[in-house]
């Protein structure tokens, strides 16, 4: 229905209807400048608090439906007025901060929104705006409708037992390249590589087009390759970020080594039984993920990728994404075509590939579920998972500190460590980063935009049936 040729809208706080976008006409609403929104978006219940942003007008943007919520602020679907056009509104919230702090987060969201300044490409997220309102800084990006996060298109794989053959993991990684290659040639590193800051999107003409979102942690490293804070994902992250010292492209190729490892294998390369035993397989020369896949039957070529592209020092690793694509284009060439570790017909695991349809019987799996291979503390999906859970679990480290905010999930059992103590499982938080999913309201210090929230741009519709509170950094 239409109003003086205007769409009919509702306002979110006290349900009058008025044109989309006009201001509406009750009294307290008005003073607090909300406005009308299309019907569609409008969902408020008398047993859940409207949030104080939705109806207001952020410069031409109509805020008009919750995405995400971090501990440093929210992500809002938007509506560019008079077009109508979807958006994701990136909002920062510094009240109740020190003014250390304030200045630490401030300068990281105007970095964000710098490092996007630069870049233009098919395969990154695109910035639409920053901008103030009052004094909160917020961004506009572009929003990617029906995408999906990588992290949630392994979840559906798995849960439909159908993995990634080797030429749909060569295509996603090749646009990842392809983006990480245009970052690098600004001299931006990306930092936070991993699948939930990666979209898939149908579009016409490619049905699997990847965006990389979220530079919120992206590095310019045409001054200096140095850091004062350790930031990250512990299960991605290279290395050099702990120490803060010779980020460069390697530090991305590492990142993206260790997504090929998940997407082949569906485990980590890394322990997941403790942050500190992850930080400590990566920091040891002597640890070597890849004997982890030795009952895969991949072949040499893979192995040296791997090794390579996952080495202790950045100086043993590739350098360049062009050596990178070469080497990796190279271990896929070796591969079965059909390999892969779930679905029929999947020859590469042979008898030992992975089985999702004992994922809730004893950890002492039958034949045809890798066992004696995979340990607890690698897999992910399955009886055999634990910290962090699955792919994409999200837990950072900041100041050099790994901070761990999982909660215990009443409904799960402890698992018991050598030495007696207890430590929760952890369900990984469905609110991706892209925003294709609904996620509940975290608190300040509590939660992270990055592990609760749809993230910075390329956000998609649907709803979360996960939540989880960690705090990291945004």
């Amino acid at each position: 229905m239409e109003i003086n040729g205007s769409q009919e809208g509702i306002c979110p706080h006290c349900e009058d209807v008025g044109p989309v976008g006009e201001t509406c006409g009750s009294d307290v609403c008005a003073r607090r400048g909300y406005c009308f929104i299309p019907g569609q978006y409008f969902g408020w219940s008398e047993d859940k608090e409207v949030d104080p942003f939705l109806g207001r007008m952020l410069g031409d943007y109509l805020v008009v439906e919750l995405l995400g919520v971090g501990g440093f602020g929210k992500v809002y679907l938007a509506l560019q007025m008079p077009i109508l056009m979807k958006s994701a509104l990136k909002l920062l919230d510094v009240t109740g901060l020190d003014d250390e702090m304030r200045r630490t987060v401030m300068a990281k969201f105007e970095g964000e929104a710098r490092a996007l300044a630069q870049l233009t490409h098919p395969n990154i997220v695109r910035l639409i705006k920053y901008g103030f309102y009052g004094e909160l800084p917020y961004l506009v990006m572009e929003y990617v409708d029906g995408g999906v996060t990588l992290s949630q298109e392994i979840d559906n794989r798995a849960d439909k037992n159908r993995w990634f053959y080797p030429e749909d993991i060569k295509r996603i990684v090749g646009q990842i390249l392809d983006a990480l290659e245009a970052a690098h040639a600004a001299q931006i590193i990306h930092r936070d590589l991993k699948p939930e800051n990666l979209m898939l999107q149908q579009a016409a003409g490619h049905p699997d087009l990847l965006r990389v979102l979220d530079f919120g942690l992206a590095k310019y490293v045409g001054m200096s390759s140095s850091t004062k804070t350790a930031m990250g994902t512990p299960e991605f992250v290279a290395p050099e970020v702990l120490s803060g010292r010779d980020i460069g492209p390697w530090t991305d190729l590492y990142s993206l080594g260790a997504l090929v490892y998940v997407l082949l294998s569906d485990r980590y390369p890394f322990s997941t039984t403790s942050l500190d035993m992850v930080w400590s397989q990566k920091l040891d020369s002597a640890f070597d993920p890849v004997e982890d896949l030795l009952d895969l039957n991949l072949p040499n070529e893979m192995h040296f990728f791997l090794r390579k592209s996952m080495a202790r020092r950045h100086e043993d690793r590739f350098r360049t994404t062009a050596a990178f694509r070469k080497a990796f284009y190279t271990a896929v060439e070796a591969m079965p075509k059909d390999f892969a570790i779930y679905g029929e017909g999947s020859v590469g695991a042979g008898e030992n590939k992975g089985n999702r349809g004992d994922k809730g019987q004893d950890a002492k799996e039958k034949p045809g579920a890798g066992a004696g291979v995979s340990e607890a503390k690698h897999r992910i999906h399955g009886k055999l998972t634990t910290k962090p859970g699955k792919v994409g679990a999200k837990s950072s480290i900041e100041q050099g500190a790994v901070e761990e905010g999982p909660e215990k999930n009443e409904n799960e059992k402890g698992i018991k460590n050598k030495d007696g103590t207890e430590e929760s499982g952890t369900e990984e938080n469905g609110t991706e980063e892209n925003g294709t999913e609904k996620n509940s309201q975290g608190k300040r210090g509590g939660s992270d935009l990055r592990s609760e929230s749809k993230d910075t741009g390329a956000l998609s519709e649907g709803r979360n049936k996960h939540s989880r509170e960690a705090f990291t950094r945004w």
